[in-house]
Parts: C-alpha cells; structure tokens; sequence
C-alpha cells in the first residue's frame, strides 16, 4: 500500500507539541516562585494550554488511523486488522517498554545512586497491559515523571482495541 502523508499537519503537529511541552516546562517545588506574577503569566496564561495539544494529538491520530484504514479497505476491499496491530505494536511498544523500564529501573537507581529516596506509587502491572491512566487515578502522580506521561499511550491502545 502507498504511504500517505500528510504534510500540512506537520506544523499542527508542532504548535501541539510545543504547547504540551511549555506547559510541563514550568514545573517547580519552589514555593516562592509560585508567587511571581511573571512566572504564572507565563505559566497560566501563555502556556496554559497544553492539555488542548494533547487532545488535539488524540484527534489527529483518530483521523490518521481512521483514514488509512478506509484507504485500505477501498484499495484491497478489507482491514486486515493482523496487519493493522502488527504496524502498531512495531510502532509503539519498543519506545513505550523502554519508557517503562527506564521509569521503574533506572530512574529509581539514579535516585538512589544521587541519595534520594526512590517513592514511586505506580503498579507496573498497569503498566505492562496498557492500562497505566487507570493507575494515576488509584494512585495519583507518580515518582518518575516519565511514567506518568504514558496514560497517553495506554488511551491509544485502549482505542486500538475497541
């Protein structure tokens, strides 16, 4: 099957990316900084958006599946859905393990090596069935910041499934 591309999405695709990533930039324990007019216009006005780039990703990404299986219905006259998971799992999985064993292996190790005390509340169960945004519910955020942005990637696999 032909590839298709969409390339007027890409700049799209960036405004979102950037939005989510200003939004999580501005993170602080500092109490005193939570006080700065500067720092929460910044925060609260300018970048308070980026949970509208991550809908906007969940959107475009139930366009682009969507569109490519209908392409792919009309040229062969079927989904072949085997085909379907197996571009998705090659797609997805590698980064996504990876993440999970950098968020419940290595991130714990480097805190301990640094002389922190490791806390982390997730259950990696939720993690290894793709299921991890009903664990931020249970157990709220996590240690590792890394972990709690894969409820993300647990919504996708849960709408590839249905």
């Amino acid at each position: 099957m032909k590839r298709i591309y969409f390339k007027n999405l890409d700049g799209l695709r960036f405004l979102c990316f950037l939005s989510v990533f200003f939004h999580h930039s501005f993170f602080n324990n500092d109490p005193a900084l939570d006080q700065s007019e500067t720092l929460n216009f910044i925060k609260f006005e300018i970048f308070k958006n980026g949970n509208l780039g991550v809908n906007f990703f969940f959107v475009l990404s139930g366009f682009l599946i969507t569109y490519l299986l209908i392409e792919e219905r009309k040229l062969i006259g079927k989904i072949d859905i085997k085909n379907f998971w197996i571009r998705r799992v090659l797609r997805i999985w590698p980064l996504y393990f990876s993440c999970v064993l950098i968020g419940f292996v290595l991130f714990p190790a480097m805190k301990e090596l640094m002389g922190q005390i490791p806390n982390e509340t997730a259950n990696p169960i939720y993690y290894l069935f793709f299921i991890s945004n009903f664990d931020i519910l249970n157990a709220g955020l996590h240690d590792s910041s890394l972990l709690g942005v894969l409820w993300s990637v647990g919504i996708e696999e849960q709408f590839y499934i249905i």
